[in-house]
């Protein structure tokens, strides 16, 4: 596409993402191809939110498989039961990027090692996105490594951050979920982020979608 279509006259629509899991987690026998959404799913749908937003300029829709009870889903139903999925709040995470305009991100962290069919294979250190909507610049993370956090230095060419906060979705397990009876045993949480002479550096929790909002001046 770069090379043949480099003024993004030919958008790409990406009709369904999301992973899709062997039967045995759905909640109900009723569910078509349901399944049980965990920390695991919410890493994935941060990293390819993120993918989205870096080629903005080419993806014009993207939509994820699928919304209740069915593939990589945000809630969870059942007769007069209901719940929200860790990738539920990974989509709220990301609502800040609505509207805004796109910015250029380049990231640097050790890449995550692990085996593929019995073989050495790594995988992205850090992945993420950013969007500046006046003077607010939001940035989304995802650290996909399960047991190594990552802290980075967050430069930002041509503004100072006058102040930024923090809201991080993690969990000690990567298979944890929200149910019925605890629905809220996987939710994000607010952080304080604190700035040093300017700087900002900031500590990515293992397996974590995390959204950084920065106030520029």
């Amino acid at each position: 596409m770069g090379e043949y279509d480099r003024q993004h006259h030919v958008k790409l629509a990406v009709d369904e993402w999301g992973a899709w899991h062997k039967s045995g987690t759905e909640l109900h026998a009723t569910h078509l191809l349901g399944q049980q959404s965990t920390m695991r799913d919410a890493l994935l749908a941060g990293l390819t939110l993120d993918t989205f937003n870096r080629q903005a300029d080419k993806v014009v829709m993207g939509n994820v498989a699928q919304l209740v009870n069915c593939l990589h889903s945000l809630f969870l139903a059942h007769e007069d039961k209901f719940v929200l999925t860790p990738t539920y709040h990974v989509f709220e995470m990301f609502m800040p990027h609505k509207g805004a305009r796109a910015v250029r991100t380049v990231f640097s962290a050790p890449q995550a090692k692990y085996m593929r069919d019995g073989k050495p294979a790594d995988f992205w250190g850090l992945a993420g996105s950013a969007s500046v909507n006046g003077n607010r610049l939001t940035l989304t993370v995802t650290n996909p490594h399960l047991t190594e956090a990552r802290e980075a230095e967050i430069a930002i060419r041509g503004r100072r951050v006058e102040s930024a906060r923090a809201r991080v979705l993690a969990a000690p397990d990567v298979y944890a979920h929200n149910t019925f009876e605890n629905p809220r045993a996987v939710e994000p949480r607010d952080e304080q982020v604190s700035l040093s002479a300017g700087a900002l550096r900031y500590r990515f929790a293992p397996a974590s979608v995390t959204r950084l909002q920065m106030e520029l001046t």
